[in-house]
């Protein structure tokens, strides 16, 4: 259940795990991977695979979404700049 900051917080017995690990348990992948971000494993492979797809559509979200702030501001742009010329000085 996430925290108030939206961040899911885990409580591993490193001793026990350690214990468990030495005594030759199976880890399977999801685990693996979850002692690999907690440094008692070396890091699954799919942990370098979802970062890098995770950072790939954070970056195609931000383009998308300076793409479209780029698109609004142009047509804000050119009406202001339409306005401009329709003024006339004396």
């Amino acid at each position: 259940m996430p925290n108030r900051y939206g961040e899911k917080l885990l409580a591993l017995n490193v001793e026990r795990i350690l214990h468990y690990l030495s005594q030759g348990a199976a880890v399977q992948d999801r685990t693996a991977e979850l002692l690999g971000l907690a440094g008692l494993l070396p890091v699954h492979p799919d942990t370098y695979r979802n970062a890098w797809r995770n950072r790939r559509e954070f970056r195609m979200e931000r383009m998308k979404a300076e793409l479209e702030a780029a698109e609004k501001g142009e047509d804000s742009q050119g009406v202001a700049a339409g306005e401009e010329g329709t003024k006339t000085t004396t």
